[in-house]
């Protein structure tokens, strides 16, 4: 059919009186274009029905795998892969052997192959990196790291494999004569190479998974890692700004990983004010009796001494430390199986820092303020209690 239209249409360019050369280049074109105009014309026809018929299932039986895919643009590029398969099956036939339009023609569509094939199957990894970064086993790892390194050899091939097209050589030609050009590869894509390296050292030592919260002042991280790429590390600060890290930079510079307190489903509690040394001094009598009606302590002054607690030796400091373990110890969500402790720091022109040391079981940021709040809001209520002044800076007085 196709040869009777060709000669049909040099019949009819010799009757006008075309030159023979003239009439091959105009029907040249005519079949090209024709060819084109069918590829447009079966894409958007197989693109109406993935629209009409796959996206409609996969909405009904509610598949991760089809929706990434769809999403990923697969099937739109398989619909315009199909097309320039059939197509190319039919170029012989509407151009002359060896003619310069079948091997331009050709060239096309081995191009276009080429390019929506290798599409496809980035459309294919998109769609898995998604599906593996929300899998429980492979959530917490560097998958897109390792997809890119796949993506960019991907490229590489195809790379090799359009310009093989181009100069018409085989694609083992150009593959034997790559390594006069290895270090010029090296150089152009040495930060992949380098953020592949990373992100196994990363991994290998299980320094950083996605969803870890991690703190890195130099670059202004405070917040959750959303994305380890082959280049970078995207974290969410918790004032939902992005910060993006080079991954060298991760493994280089120290970070603070709080995956340990989250995994050990336990936190740190360290605060500390300073107290008035003036106020520190001997109880008197009347304070002890005083103090003595404060929880925890009438426990503690039956076990003592009664010769110790008459005696001029009871310190209010060391009443108000001890009051405070056993405070702490009493706290709901304190880990008592941890450190608990209320000591004294090296004292400063601003007074002595009291340290409060101990573990709680809640690892939520708001609720584990919630409760230091309260713990601080206790010791300040409570110190009066013991005779005793935090220090605060006079702001009245003149210097």
């Amino acid at each position: 059919m196709i040869k009777n239209i060709r000669e049909l249409l040099s019949t009819f360019f010799s009757t006008i009186g075309l030159k023979e050369q003239l009439s091959d280049f105009l029907i040249a074109t005519i079949f090209f274009a024709s060819l084109i105009s069918i590829t447009i014309i079966l894409f958007y026809f197989l693109r109406f029905i993935i629209h009409a018929i796959i996206k409609p299932t996969f909405k009904r039986r509610k598949s991760k795998w089809s929706e990434y895919l769809y999403n990923a643009k697969f099937f739109s590029r398989i619909a315009f892969l199909i097309p320039l398969l059939i197509v190319k099956n039919f170029i012989p036939a509407c151009f002359l052997a060896k003619s310069s339009g079948l091997l331009f023609t050709s060239t096309i569509a081995n191009i276009s192959i080429v390019f929506t094939f290798t599409l496809i199957i980035n459309s294919f990894l998109k769609a898995l990196t998604n599906i593996l970064s929300e899998h429980s086993v492979t959530k917490d790892k560097p998958v897109k790291s390792y997809i890119q390194v796949v993506s960019i050899i991907i490229w590489i091939v195809t790379a090799i494999l359009v310009i093989s097209a181009l100069l018409h050589k085989s694609p083992t030609v150009l593959l034997a004569g790559i390594g006069a050009f290895s270090a010029i590869l090296i150089l152009v894509f040495q930060d992949s190479i380098i953020g592949f390296v990373n992100s196994i050292q990363l991994t290998t030592n299980d320094l950083l998974r996605n969803g870890d919260w991690i703190t890195m002042p130099k670059n202004n991280a405070d917040g959750t890692v959303e994305e380890i790429s082959l280049t970078s590390v995207k974290v969410r600060n918790f004032d939902n700004s992005i910060s993006t890290i080079p991954v060298r930079q991760v493994v280089s510079d120290s970070f603070q990983n709080w995956r340990g307190m989250q995994d050990k489903g336990m936190r740190r509690v360290v605060k500390s004010l300073y107290i008035d040394i003036t106020s520190i001094k001997y109880c008197t009598p009347e304070e002890i009796e005083s103090i003595k009606q404060i929880d925890f302590m009438k426990e503690y002054f039956e076990h003592s001494n009664s010769s110790e607690v008459h005696s001029k030796e009871m310190i209010n400091f060391a009443l108000l430390r001890y009051y405070l373990v056993e405070y702490l110890k009493h706290k709901e969500h304190i880990c008592l199986d941890q450190t608990i402790m209320a000591h004294q720091l090296n004292p400063t022109e601003f007074g002595i820092p009291l340290e409060i040391y101990c573990f709680t079981d809640i690892i939520d940021w708001v609720e584990f303020e919630k409760l230091q709040a309260e713990i601080m809001d206790h010791i300040f209520t409570i110190l009066p209690k013991f005779n005793i002044r935090s220090f605060q800076r006079d702001t009245n007085k003149k210097n």
